[in-house]
């Protein structure tokens, strides 16, 4: 394999750790590049279409044709995943679990230890919130505020009843409209909330 090949898989190594990590946390950066991180995004599958026409021009240059094949397979499938949903799926859930769950978990089992109200908000203290009309109810903030991803939270749901609810049919929480809620895991929830 020519030097030319090894630096394109190095570049390749590079770009696809950088897409990665965004994955993992596209909740930080949309939180601080607010408007402008489509445009991060967006950079970041332009620069996987340049990688790709590098590929190209290597699989015609080269004498070795497998690894520039490799490199440009490797540089489409890794597009065509970032591009779908499920890579910022996988991301999610990735960061809830290895972040939020374990602690969350312990402040869940204290707080649903009572049931007086006024009790569940002194243990809340800040961390959750919970709300008068959803008592089987638990939110946490997911991500900062800001104008491009409105107001996120993380949902445990003890009833179950956001599971049984339908597409749309979602009722207000915490005084705002509900604009979209995708599972995480078990009855845990990420709830995107409007700023109305």
């Amino acid at each position: 394999m020519s030097e030319k090949m090894h630096r394109l898989f190095l570049y390749i190594g590079l770009w696809a750790t950088i897409f990665a990590a965004c994955c993992l946390c596209w909740h930080k950066i949309t939180g601080f590049l607010s408007i402008f991180s489509s445009f991060f995004y967006g950079g970041l599958v332009l620069t996987g279409c340049v990688l790709a026409i590098f590929c190209l021009v290597r699989l015609f240059k080269e004498d070795e044709k497998l690894p520039p094949l490799i490199a440009l397979a490797l540089v489409s499938g890794l597009i065509a995943f970032f591009l779908t949903e499920t890579s910022m799926r996988w991301g999610r859930l990735i960061y809830f679990h290895a972040e939020k769950k374990m602690k969350y978990d312990a402040l869940v089992t204290r707080v649903f230890s009572t049931q007086d109200f006024a009790k569940r908000k002194e243990i809340c203290a800040g961390i959750c919130e919970v709300d008068e009309t959803s008592p089987d109810v638990l939110a946490f903030e997911w991500a900062e505020n800001n104008v491009a991803t409105g107001r996120q939270l993380v949902i445990y749901d003890r009833a179950g009843i956001i599971a049984k609810m339908g597409e749309g049919a979602y009722p207000r929480m915490l005084g705002r409209a509900v604009h979209k809620i995708e599972p995480l895991t078990g009855n845990w929830y990420l709830c995107h909330l409007s700023y109305s």
